[in-house]
């Protein structure tokens, strides 16, 4: 895909009235046809957002899924239904799943071979903290992350994952990593999935950005080599600045 990849996470923000809101107003605001759009709504939005996109090429997304099909798991979405309600991706390990929630690499994989079974693509979440930035361990996070992340992933299969970058330490602090940071990072990325597949793979993989991405800092960081596109937090719940970082990304 020679394509931009940008996605919006909404994360617990937006009712099901919002959610049709934003997308009417998002929708004549995108303006190229050289970036992939996605959008990731609530659980309770997913139904409704998928009536509001179907005249549209943009993507829908869910913000996590549990690992079993189904059982007592009180307050859980299972993938069959994120898929039933209209969801074609969903976001997997992302920073406030592991820190807030506690999720671990083993589980994160086991996620990610459900969603593959069930045919729901990936956007794989990775990133040191703050603490393991200061430590110089990034290569190593990242290196760990992606290894039990995409453990009994096969080959064949990484055309339906995603890589998203997202330092923990820049997720809605307003902080951003300088260009050379975030390109050697892609970098290690990419030097990981070449040691776990091959080159091909590597190169085909596309490797978002994401982390205090608004829309002043897109165009700077759309042109940091590696960067395949971004995933948007806080800025993305605003249709006219998200409409504005994907023409950045054009």
């Amino acid at each position: 895909m020679t394509n931009k990849v940008v996605i919006a996470n909404f994360k617990m923000n937006k009712t099901i009235r919002d959610t049709k809101e934003y997308i009417a107003e998002l929708i004549p605001l995108i303006t190229t046809s050289k970036v992939v759009v996605g959008i990731c709504p609530p659980f309770t939005a997913i139904k409704s957002a998928e009536h509001k996109l179907k005249a549209t090429n943009i993507l829908l997304g869910a913000q996590n899924m549990h690992v079993e099909d189904k059982g007592a798991y009180t307050g859980e979405v299972s993938g069959e239904m994120i898929k039933e309600a209209g969801a074609s991706f969903v976001i997997l390990g992302h920073s406030e799943r592991r820190s807030i929630y506690k999720e671990n690499n083993i589980l994160i994989n086991k996620k990610i071979k459900k969603a593959l079974k069930l045919g729901i693509k990936i956007v794989l979440c990775v990133g040191e903290s703050l603490a393991e930035r200061g430590q110089d361990k990034t290569e190593e996070v990242l290196n760990v992350q992606l290894s039990e992340g995409l453990k009994d992933v096969y080959a064949n299969e990484m055309g339906n994952i995603i890589i998203a970058y997202e330092p923990v330490w820049s997720i809605g602090t307003g902080k951003v990593p300088t260009n050379e940071q975030i390109a050697q990072a892609m970098q290690n990325i990419k030097d990981t999935i070449k040691k776990l597949y091959n080159a091909q793979i590597a190169n085909s993989t596309i490797v978002l950005y994401g982390g205090s991405v608004n829309e002043n800092n897109s165009k700077d960081i759309a042109s940091i080599k590696g960067v395949s596109g971004a995933l948007v937090g806080g800025a993305s719940l605003d249709a006219k600045k998200f409409a504005k970082i994907i023409s950045n990304f054009s």
